[in-house]
């Protein structure tokens, strides 16, 4: 059954501010409160000594590093061995700082095994919600506000002719022992796939204004990778696009080149890490035309990092190739936020950059 697919150029009534049922960002961190503090304790560790020193300014995530990982991972894959998912986590500058490992020891794969999933894998009570959220991503305000906000940086923004997202996530849910009592089916992850549609939609229609749409390009496609996808998320994502295509890890990665729109959005992988080193490899040209991702910070130097923590000095000087744009003047309705958003804007934390020309 092939979805309604939403027609994500219309434009939208955005509400004023002055409405005090608007909510902003910093009214949204306030109607939440604090986050609970984790029970773990997160380390704090010298990534830019590590990087002088011990990869001593080489680039970790070079093409034939991820060339080999895609190897192995076939390799693994064929022989039945269920040891074959990327430990991306484990990949982070700060993890193997903490660990203490070598640039060879660095280089070496990490491989896993995949946790068992947890969550709704009845196709025919997720599709229902996928129909739903369809509907109501077309008619929320923040679509247009992305839909403005892309229209205006494509003006500078360098031509994409693919989107390729990393760990976007699975529409049976996350996998981990943490979820494993839930059933619900998490509207956010169908968002974002939504998201990049968005994303594809929009910019064709620009090049299409501006009379510089490829003749030999019918549709811009999304590239998806994420190590979750089961054969339901498959299904699912043809009936809502032909653009998607689902690949395997670390295919994505080794898709990207300068005409590349790259979306990554609460993902374990180092995805600034590796787009810095394949651009600083020359891997992929001059880096991704554009990239729309968790917010970092640019402003002080990232001499230290946690385990959570995106920025490194690597990371912090491929950036100074983008201007950036951020989402904190977006505005949502107290409705949205405890209908379509389920109380969790995800996009108040996100930046959109794109290469400067």
């Amino acid at each position: 059954m092939q979805l309604p697919i939403p027609n994500f150029l219309k434009s939208q009534k955005k509400p004023s501010t002055a409405d005090p049922n608007i909510i902003t960002r910093e009214s949204f961190r306030k109607y939440r409160g604090p986050r609970p503090k984790g029970t773990t304790e997160i380390f704090r560790v010298n990534v830019g000594k590590y990087e002088k020193e011990v990869l001593k300014g080489e680039p970790l995530f070079t093409r034939e590093h991820l060339e080999l990982y895609r190897d192995i991972v076939e390799w693994k894959l064929e022989s039945k061995d269920i040891h074959h998912m990327i430990y991306w986590s484990a990949l982070r500058t700060s993890w193997l700082c903490h660990k203490g490992l070598s640039y060879e020891e660095a280089m070496k794969v990490h491989l896993r095994a995949p946790l068992e999933w947890a969550g709704v894998h009845d196709i025919n009570k997720v599709r229902p919600v996928l129909q739903r959220t369809v509907e109501q991503w077309n008619a929320c305000s923040v679509k247009a506000d992305l839909v403005d906000m892309l229209l205006k940086c494509a003006v500078k923004m360098p031509r994409v002719e693919k989107i390729v997202c990393i760990g976007l996530g699975s529409f049976a849910r996350r996998y981990g022992s943490c979820y494993c009592a839930q059933s619900k089916v998490k509207i956010n992850i169908i968002q974002q796939h939504l998201l990049a549609i968005t994303i594809a939609e929009t910019l064709e229609e620009y090049y299409i204004q501006q009379g510089t749409a490829r003749e030999d390009l019918e549709q811009i496609p999304i590239i998806l990778q994420d190590p979750g996808y089961i054969d339901m998320d498959k299904t699912l994502l043809t009936e809502l696009s032909p653009r998607f295509s689902v690949v395997e890890d670390p295919e994505g990665f080794l898709a990207i080149d300068e005409t590349s729109f790259v979306i990554h959005i609460a993902c374990s992988a180092p995805v600034a890490e590796v787009l810095a080193d394949l651009t600083a490899a020359g891997d992929c040209g001059k880096g991704p035309a554009g990239i729309l991702g968790d917010e970092m910070v640019t402003a002080k130097p990232a001499q230290w990092a946690t385990g959570i923590d995106f920025e490194t000095p690597r990371v912090l000087e491929f950036l100074k190739g983008y201007e950036m744009r951020d989402f904190d003047d977006v505005t949502i309705s107290k409705e949205d936020l405890e209908g379509i958003w389920d109380e969790s804007p995800w996009f108040w934390w996100l930046q959109l950059r794109f290469r400067k020309r």
